[in-house]
């Protein structure tokens, strides 16, 4: 980047201070524009330089300037406002870093998306800050006129603007002049006056003329400080010729600037006007570009030559307080220019060129383009258009090298198949497929003869790798891995970008297969690790989106999270606008946690990045929509769901998505039937989509199996379950846990429906056990009041009483927020949150054996002791089901297929006094160890009727969890434990579950069986 486009021009040390003029820009500041808007040579720069310089804040400093200085190759958007942020950040490093990644992670979100970051960050920076554009005239980008415009509408309390033309710019002026938000400085108040002439001539130009002579000039010159200007150079030194002078000084301004040019140039020496004609060609210049293209191999003699030309006034313009970069006045280098290339056209090219290699060498490559192409060296252009024109549209730089090629010759770009491949990728990103597509079919007529050559094998991979991109919009998964995998093959060593987006390409495999096996895991980090050493973020983020998504599809969710947080940080959240597959994937990750507000947002802002776009992955974006729709049902709104889904199919059909996607459409759109209780209308679309339950699955398909396996449950068609069996298989073996959690959770649902309650539980069972260290809350609450049935079932089984619990809230009124909390760490994953203890409360006061039981285990009596008389009264009272032995729960028995009457070990977990995963022996041999208490609330947990056996074990484990000021000691406590200890001791065990303190893993027990 030049830094000269964003450097304030100094304050000349002679100058004209137009007091009248400097007081109208400060009086009207406040408003939101100032436009300055004259021919050249008014002095529009110079008045606003000495303006802003002479500004002060309330605190004393020089208010904060943010200044670009704009070209014709500025219209491009992504440039403009790469520039637009340089300019901005000289002035406050705080502003514009969000929208700088943005623009890094090419393809964009909307110019107003991006400029609202921007306006955002500008009011928090919260500084008076005046933003300069220079030379808007030679904008003519409507995109880049609708930002400035956006700003205009929305401008920050302490952003003025002043936009510095030749001509009136197509912003709402009028709109601006009705709501008095605009200062107008026109070429009548730029006009000199008489006092302002003769201080000009006599304090800049040194230059003393009789007040005749004066009078006569500034009427000849109608106040143009160009005109005087080239006037002063031009006069002769003799007092008796300047009145002759004068009145020969006719027409317009054109005419008369071309005979004062003239005037000048004849009074200078010859080195001086070869200095200035052959620099002119240059829109910047220092002295090594100026000896670059003189050709003077001694630097000293060019240094001498800028510093005459500025000494003289010449029309140069100092850029930097080094005095390094300078600038001739836009209209005296046009006439320089002109001259050049009638006297000599030659020479005139050559300048060009010369400039182009002093570019190319300094790694400017977009200068150098742009100098060969003006001196029509297309060959030479052709090469550093193909060399960098990957790599800029890796950059966001699209509009850029579409106006490279449209400056290059049609025949020239069409007989190169390696220019013609990176010109049809630009015209895919610009939204321009048919003009790609026939672009694509060019390069493959013109590839070279012999296909063996490297050439021809270069072609060749880039042309696959192209074809993977487009492959990747249409959602054709299974043709992007086997063409990136041919570009991988063909591409050359050294074609590093290429290659990189050929490795990511084939890391895609795992979407295809379904297998996420740590050998597909492997492919994928060493792709994003590619992208990450060859200064791809854009690329990095897609890797790392994807691994997020290879996570969730093992189950790992909060892997995922820290996965995407990685993402962030590679870029940065806001970047992620631009990117659908990081904000579709996200936003399915907090749909699963029931975070619907995070979901929505995230959800949101990938359809916004999708919205104005091609190219983007098909699958992911079907995928978000889908998301949305689920999430909309969730939230009661039907036809909000169904609106989603309609939106989706008119995407489709912009993407040209093949038949697979159509499929899986029409299954999602089933599903929401079902959520809809409309059975009718899903059978419908069972009847009609070719599929049956005794198909033998594939991953391709398992979302559509997945749809028809639950209208087969909701027919209670005994079919559903060896399907579902089917899909476990195969999603076990491909080590896809997310998906065999959604499978576990149906197959429960099938078994349920058909009575079968043994195998209903026992699949519910796997399935809250996968789930729930993983915060999963959707996959179960989506399957509405069914899974809500079969849960308090569950629950009344001892089945993950707390999982269960909070699972209910969702389902059944839909209170609770996200189950999970937000991952921090890959080792050190949250549990759910914690549960108030008051949810174990008892129901009913404690019987007289129950108080029995308690004062032994408060006296210190041993576990044996206080069973003894529970193993008495269950032999005097063996005909109930109240209190069973001991020794009968530590045995598991197989399940019967129907719910037994919860012993003491089910009724301990479902008052919340026994984590679901111990066994008898547990609660017999504590472990020794600290745990906090938490506060009292309740959740609505209750059991209906709690026995005296259990209350007693609730005891024994009262006494073996509580940690008072005495030591435990082999079971037994150095001293009896207080009253008020074991209430304590009741809280902490409560903390202790809740915060996934777990024993030793039991084997099956009557009340829970072992879904294995």
């Amino acid at each position: 980047m030049l830094v000269t486009k964003i450097r304030t021009p100094r304050v000349r040390s002679h100058l004209v201070h137009r007091e009248r003029l400097l007081a109208k820009l400060e009086a009207e500041r406040a408003r939101p524009l100032t436009l300055l808007c004259a021919p050249a040579g008014f002095g529009k720069t110079t008045l606003l330089v000495d303006w802003l310089a002479s500004r002060r804040t309330p605190d004393g400093p020089p208010a904060a300037v943010a200044w670009l200085s704009l070209d014709e190759g500025d219209n491009d958007p992504t440039q403009f406002l790469r520039f637009l942020i340089a300019a901005l950040r000289a002035a406050d490093p705080r502003i514009g870093a969000t929208l700088l990644e943005v623009l890094n992670t090419p393809p964009h979100p909307s110019i107003r998306a991006m400029l609202t970051l921007l306006v955002n960050d500008l009011v928090a920076a919260g500084r008076d800050m005046t933003l300069v554009f220079e030379d808007f005239h030679v904008i003519r980008d409507r995109v880049i006129h609708d930002a400035v415009a956006f700003l205009l509408d929305n401008p920050p309390a302490l952003l003025h603007i002043v936009i510095m033309t030749r001509e009136d710019p197509p912003l709402p002026l009028p709109r601006l002049r009705v709501a008095d938000a605009v200062c107008e400085v026109r070429a009548a108040d730029l006009r000199f006056t008489l006092k302002e002439a003769t201080a000009f001539l006599e304090e800049v130009m040194r230059r003393r003329l009789s007040p005749q002579d004066l009078s006569a000039l500034v009427t000849r010159t109608e106040g143009w400080v160009g005109g005087l200007q080239l006037a002063a150079l031009s006069m002769p030194k003799q007092a008796d010729e300047i009145s002759a002078f004068i009145a020969g000084l006719a027409g317009s301004h054109r005419y008369l600037l071309e005979y004062l040019t003239d005037e000048v140039l004849a009074r200078q020496s010859p080195p001086i006007v070869t200095f200035l004609l052959r620099t002119s060609i240059l829109d910047r210049l220092n002295v090594e570009l100026c000896g670059a293209v003189l050709g003077e191999e001694n630097l000293d003699d060019t240094r001498a030559k800028l510093d005459e030309v500025e000494r003289r006034n010449l029309f140069l313009v100092p850029l930097d307080d080094e005095r390094r970069w300078y600038r001739y006045h836009r209209l005296f280098a046009d006439l320089l220019r002109a001259r050049l290339r009638q006297t000599d056209p030659v020479l005139f090219a050559d300048l060009h060129n010369r400039a182009s290699r002093w570019y190319e060498q300094h790694a400017v490559s977009g200068e150098a383009i742009q100098h060969s192409l003006t001196a029509q060296d297309f060959d030479r252009a052709a090469q550093m258009v193909q060399s960098s024109s990957l790599r800029s549209i890796a950059q966001g730089e699209v509009q850029i090298v579409l106006d490279w090629y449209r400056r290059l010759p049609v025949p020239l770009v069409e007989s190169d198949p390696r220019l013609g491949i990176p010109y049809a990728y630009a015209l895919m990103l610009s939204n321009q497929p048919d003009l790609a597509k026939a672009e694509m079919q060019n390069v493959e007529r013109h590839l070279p003869s012999d296909p063996t050559s490297l050439d021809a094998r270069a072609a060749r991979g880039r042309i696959a790798l192209l074809r993977a991109i487009q492959a990747i919009g249409n959602g054709h998964l299974d043709q992007t891995v086997a063409l990136a995998a041919e570009a991988q093959a063909l591409l050359q060593p050294q074609d590093e970008v290429a290659r990189a987006f050929a490795q990511l390409g084939m890391a895609y495999a795992f979407r295809v297969s379904g297998d996420v096996a740590p050998a597909s895991e492997r492919t994928l980090v060493a792709a994003t690790e590619e992208a990450g050493r060859l200064n791809l973020p854009a690329l990095e983020r897609v890797g790392l989106s994807l691994l997020a998504r290879l996570y969730m599809c093992q189950g790992k969710l909060r892997r995922a999270e820290v996965t995407f947080d990685r993402a962030e940080r590679v870029i940065g959240r806001h970047v992620l606008m631009g990117a659908p597959i990081f904000h579709f994937s996200r936003g399915e990750l907090l749909r699963e946690w029931n975070d619907p507000r995070g979901a929505e947002t995230s959800l949101q802002q990938g359809i916004d990045a999708i919205s104005e776009r091609n190219g983007v992955d098909a699958w992911v974006a079907m995928e978000g929509y889908f998301s949305l729709a689920r999430l909309r049902q969730a939230q009661g709104d039907g036809p909000g769901a169904m609106g989603v889904l309609d939106a989706y199919a008119r995407l489709a059909r912009r993407f040209d998505v093949g038949p697979q996607m159509l499929d899986v459409a029409a299954a999602a759109r089933a599903r929401l039937w079902l959520m809809q209780g409309n059975q009718t209308a899903a059978a419908r679309w069972a009847a009609g989509a070719g599929l049956s339950s005794d198909d033998a699955v594939s991953y391709a398909h398992e979302t559509e199996y997945k749809v028809l396996a639950r209208v087969l449950i909701a027919v209670k068609d005994p079919a559903a379950a060896p399907l579902l069996n089917r899909l476990l298989a195969d999603a076990e073996r491909c080590g896809r846990i997310g998906g065999a959690i959604e499978i576990l959770t149906l197959l429960s649902l099938a078994w349920y429906a058909l009575g079968d309650r043994a195998r209903a539980f026992a699949a519910l069972d796997r399935a809250l056990t996968l789930g729930e260290p993983e915060g999963y809350v959707r996959v179960f609450a989506d399957e509405g009041a069914p899974m809500a049935s079969l849960l308090r079932r569950a629950r009344l089984h001892g089945i993950a009483p707390e999982y269960t619990a909070r699972l209910l809230a969702v389902i059944e009124g839909g209170r609770g927020g996200p189950i999970a909390s937000r991952a921090v760490s890959e080792s050190a994953p949250p549990s759910i949150a914690p549960r108030s203890p008051a949810a174990s409360a008892l129901v009913e006061p404690l019987t007289e054996r129950e108080r029995e039981v308690l004062r032994l285990a408060i006296s210190g009596a041993s576990n044996q002791e206080i069973a003894r008389p529970l193993a008495h009264h269950h032999n005097r009272h063996r005909q109930t089901a109240h209190a069973p032995h001991l020794g009968e729960v530590r045995g598991a028995k197989p399940y019967s297929g129907h719910p037994p009457r919860p012993g003491p070990q089910s009724r301990l977990r479902l008052s919340g006094l026994l984590p679901h995963a111990h066994r008898v022996s547990a609660v017999r041999h504590p472990p020794r160890r600290r745990v906090s208490s938490s506060p009292d609330g309740a959740d609505g947990l209750r059991a209906d009727r709690i026995g005296n056996a259990a209350r007693a074990l609730r005891a024994v484990v009262l006494c073996g969890r509580a940690r008072g000021p005495g030591r435990v000691e082999r079971g037994r406590r150095t001293r009896p434990l207080r009253e008020t200890e074991a209430v304590a001791a009741h809280r902490h065990l409560c903390a202790l579950h809740c915060h996934g303190a777990r024993g030793p893993t039991a084997q099956s027990s009557p009340a829970r069986p072992h879904a294995g």
